[in-house]
């Protein structure tokens, strides 16, 4: 019991205040958030095991930490408190991302995935891997500015960056499994090993080297992958005032032409 603090666990009862005190997917965060109508909410962590962005991480849940941890987020839950609701708004993911931005006064930075050096996420906006896009709608917007990350190569086919690497029979195309094949010779004599595809019986020490997407499930030759920048954001004024009045600029068809001129 700490004095000025209610605790619930229904978040359509309303919360100003996110603690995490048990292990939670970063798809239940986003869904309590929504519930609530709160996604600026501050999160603050008491398990250090959160996957999506915690504003406040600590160990154990104590009258102590939870008085830190409250203290710490107040800047945000005061500027969070005085936004427009967007939740409604057929925006709302790009102002909830200018929004975020702006209550935690900090960019959106950009990193790898662990463990997978092909995704590229941005852990602020606890999104799914289609935030690039909404980013870069923002950023043509002039909402907020770029700054050069890295380079991924992405799927030729739904442009997802969520690749694995793959060997293809030359013969069929088939997808192949080096464990099943024999050791081979070349003419110098050293071990080479083959791979015997399974549907059609091709051998081969040489197999097209392809990068399989996890999305849609097609495979892009690794050489001739297209190749996509990344980059982080910078909340600049326009974007501070798009994200307080809780509406984006109009686009002009001319200005998405500009670019192609």
């Amino acid at each position: 019991k700490i004095e000025g603090v209610t605790f619930v666990d229904d978040p359509e009862t309303g919360f100003d205040v996110v603690a995490v005190t048990a292990a939670i997917s970063r798809s239940e965060l986003l869904v309590a958030l929504e519930k609530g109508h709160q996604r600026l909410a501050p999160i603050l962590d008491f398990t250090k095991k959160l996957s999506a962005h915690a504003d406040y991480r600590v160990g154990k849940l104590t009258k102590g930490t939870l008085g830190k941890g409250l203290t710490a987020v107040r800047p945000i839950r005061e500027r969070a408190a005085n936004m427009v609701d967007f939740s409604d708004s057929p925006d709302a993911a790009g102002l909830a991302a200018l929004a975020i931005a702006y209550t935690r006064d900090v960019p959106i930075e950009a990193e790898r995935e662990i463990g997978d050096t092909f995704v590229v996420s941005y852990p602020l906006l606890s999104g799914s891997n289609k935030v690039r896009v909404v980013l870069e709608s923002l950023a043509e917007m002039g909402l907020l500015d770029r700054r050069k990350y890295d380079q991924t190569k992405i799927c030729s086919y739904c442009e997802s960056a969520h690749l694995e690497h793959g060997e293809q029979c030359p013969q069929c195309h088939s997808s192949l499994m080096p464990e099943s094949s024999p050791a081979a010779k070349n003419n110098k004599g050293k071990g080479v090993a083959a791979i015997t595809c399974r549907d059609c019986g091709a051998t081969t020490s040489e197999p097209l080297m392809v990068l399989a997407c996890m999305e849609c499930g097609m495979a892009t030759p690794a050489e001739g992958a297209e190749i996509q920048n990344w980059y982080h954001y910078d909340l600049n004024e326009d974007g501070v005032a798009a994200a307080c009045s809780g509406r984006l600029p109009i686009m002009r068809l001319e200005d998405m032409l500009k670019p192609y001129e």
